[in-house]
C-alpha cells in the first residue's frame, strides 16, 4: 500500500511539473514587438552609430536566441530574452536619435557661425566706406 501511494505521488508530481512547463505559451507577441523595435532602430540609422549598432546587434541576437528557445519549448526563458531584446532595441533607437540630434545641433551652430561671419564682414566693409 505504501509503495503504491509513494509511486502515485511521484507520478502526480511529475505530471504537475510537466503541465506547469507546458502552460507557458510561446511569446509570439513579444517576438513581434521585439522585431518591430529592431526595425524602428534600423529606420533611425542605428547601424551607422557605433554604440547604437552594438545594442542593435544584441537585440537581433536576442531575437534569434528566443526563436531557438521557443523551438525547444522553453517559452518562459524565451520571453525573458525577448524582453531584453526589446530594451536593447529601444536603447539602440534612442542612441541613434541622440546622434541625429547632435548632428543637427552642430549643423545649426555652424550655420549661426557662418551668419555671424557674414554679418561681421558686412559691418567691417561698411565701416571702412564710411
Amino acid at each position: 500500500m505504501n509503495r503504491r501511494l509513494t509511486g502515485g505521488l511521484a507520478l502526480s508530481v511529475i505530471m504537475i511539473s510537466t503541465v506547469g512547463c507546458a502552460q507557458t505559451p510561446p511569446p509570439h507577441s513579444a517576438l513581434t514587438d521585439a522585431q518591430a523595435r529592431v526595425s524602428a532602430a534600423e529606420a533611425k540609422g542605428a547601424q551607422q552609430v557605433p554604440t547604437a549598432s552594438l545594442y542593435l546587434k544584441m537585440a537581433q541576437d536576442g531575437i534569434e536566441t528566443a526563436r531557438a528557445l521557443m523551438a525547444e519549448d522553453k517559452n518562459k526563458r524565451a520571453a525573458m530574452v525577448l524582453q531584453r531584446a526589446q530594451k536593447d532595441a529601444e536603447l539602440a533607437a534612442s542612441l541613434a536619435n541622440e546622434d541625429l540630434m547632435k548632428r543637427k545641433a552642430n549643423e545649426q551652430i555652424e550655420h549661426v557661425k557662418s551668419l555671424q561671419q557674414t554679418n561681421n564682414a558686412r559691418l567691417v566693409g561698411s565701416a571702412s566706406h564710411g
